[in-house]
């Protein structure tokens, strides 16, 4: 097939069609009520150029302090956007007022992509409330001990795959972050960095991650575009989600017929999906409603997927990375671990309590995840940079320093833990108190057992660089190297012995 040839005409007419449109949604959506302050808007498209694409949640602090608010408003072509700078902001709107803030925008992008029945991306609604239920009953804080036996042959396979090709720390972490998350959901043991399901993960975050902001698409603002020819000029979008909706289909369809096959041959697994398979089963035979469809269970199961696999990895490379530019902090664990375990055992769920500054270390790591990492261009955002990085409640703010949350009677400066790392009110992550779990025992392994250090140059010694973050869309570290050695033969043996 030819390329489609389309007239100067047809383009301006088009053009024109689309000013009008902004125009009337601008004069049709007038409030008698004020908004929030901002910054002044532009006709017709109002924020979408003053708003930076690189690096806005500093730009929104600075806002906050010019105009002397936590709350400000911004408009992009018609969508308002509400920014909460501060806990205070949340804590009132999204947890005490939960039910009047718990909706967000209609993705359409991400649903053409096969993501409509999946609670991240759900609107406040029955459906939404529904996926919610059925998510956190088995990752409740009273139940996620049943995955710690889990987690810890996990992290120790991963931890000992770091000393046998330090070099490719990153393909085993890779492999890590999936295999948790894919056995509590699937029941699937990803023993091997190239396994199947290794790749349907990152074909699927690459897909999602790759498709622009969520509500940000002309797809998003108007939906009848989705019915458009993908070929047409500006539907580049529209294209994107046609062109990989099949990574995301992958991603739920591999899975659940697997799950599916086991059944029919009787295979019993005590999985997320074949809980739900067999209940819905049961009820089919009996003759009782179910109150999910077979859709519900596979959107769900792969949330459990998705969602746990990107958060634990990024988190973890940039605990890696932290470790390495301030060994200070790194030494200043491993001291905490060796007073409390020894050098005869690996640390174990039931000694993660009493380490501290372990966990002061998590809780700075997490909160740097996630300052980078808030969604953007939802109805709301919430600036977590503001929250934890305000110079006038955080003492060097941009410095990644545990130390922080040292209570004053101790010496320290006693700097409030942070607060919303896992989002607030009836939104707030359901897998929370597995995913600290998960990260807490791999912290407290590779600091038992591994030290981290720079890269070799070619001098032969360490050689410090500087490391590069990617400030466009989702934030994170860009790739690096650095070394990984065992800290003694004792803590090699350790670890080639737990597994």
């Amino acid at each position: 097939m030819g390329i489609p040839i389309i007239s100067p005409s047809a383009t301006l007419l088009s053009a024109a069609g689309l000013v009008i449109v902004l125009a009337i949604f601008k004069f049709r959506n007038r409030r008698t009520l004020p908004y929030p302050p901002g910054p002044p808007g532009e006709f017709l498209i109002g924020h979408l150029r003053v708003i930076p694409f690189e690096d806005s949640p500093t730009a929104y602090l600075n806002w906050g302090r010019e105009y002397k608010s936590d709350v400000l408003y911004f408009n992009t072509l018609r969508q308002p956007i509400i920014v909460l700078n501060s806990v205070k902001a949340c804590v009132d709107l999204l947890d005490k007022r939960g039910a009047n803030y718990a909706d967000r925008p209609r993705f359409v992008l991400l649903e053409l992509l096969g993501w409509g029945m999946t609670l991240t991306w759900l609107r406040w609604s029955p459906k939404m409330q529904q996926h919610r239920k059925m998510l956190q009953s088995p990752f409740a804080k009273s139940k996620v001990s049943v995955y710690q036996s889990l987690q810890m042959k996990e992290t120790h396979r991963l931890v000992k795959g770091m000393m046998k090709s330090p070099l490719e720390w990153e393909l085993e972490l890779r492999r890590f972050a999936i295999a948790v998350v894919a056995n509590v959901s699937y029941g699937v043991d990803i023993n091997t960095v190239d396994h199947q399901w290794v790749d349907l993960s990152d074909a699927a975050g690459y897909a999602t991650s790759h498709a622009g902001a969520p509500g940000g698409t002309i797809v998003d603002r108007f939906p009848p575009v989705r019915y458009l020819p993908d070929w047409l000029p500006g539907l580049r979008a529209l294209k994107y989600a046609h062109d990989n909706k099949s990574a995301i289909v992958n991603m739920h369809e591999i899975p659940y017929q697997g799950a599916l096959r086991e059944m029919e041959e009787g295979v019993t697994n005590p999985s997320f999906i074949h809980n739900l398979l067999e209940k819905y089963r049961s009820n089919e035979k009996e003759g009782l409603p179910n109150d999910f469809t077979l859709a519900d269970i596979k959107g769900s199961a792969a949330a459990i997927i998705i969602a746990g696999s990107e958060t634990t990895m990024t988190t973890l490379v940039v605990f890696i990375l932290m470790m390495m530019c301030n060994p200070e902090v790194q030494k200043k664990a491993q001291v905490e671990i060796d007073a409390a375990i020894g050098s005869d055992r690996l640390p174990e769920f039931e000694d993660i309590e009493g380490l501290t500054y372990l966990n002061y270390i998590r809780l700075e790591n997490c909160t740097l995840v996630t300052t980078w990492n808030t969604p953007s261009k939802l109805e709301r955002r919430r600036n977590v940079f503001a929250m934890h990085r305000d110079p006038d409640v955080y003492s060097n703010p941009y410095d990644f320093s545990p130390d922080r949350y040292i209570p004053k009677s101790e010496g320290g400066l006693g700097e409030a833990f942070p607060v919303g790392n896992f989002g607030f009110g009836r939104r707030v992550c359901p897998g929370q108190y597995l995913a600290n779990n998960t990260v807490s025992m791999v912290m407290a392994t590779m600091l038992s057992t591994l030290n981290i250090d720079w890269p070799v140059g070619p001098s032969g010694k360490p050689t410090p660089f500087e490391p590069g973050w990617s400030k466009i869309g989702q934030y994170h570290p860009l790739e690096f190297q650095c070394t990984m050695e065992p800290r003694s033969e004792k803590a090699k043996d350790l670890v080639y012995k737990s597994i």
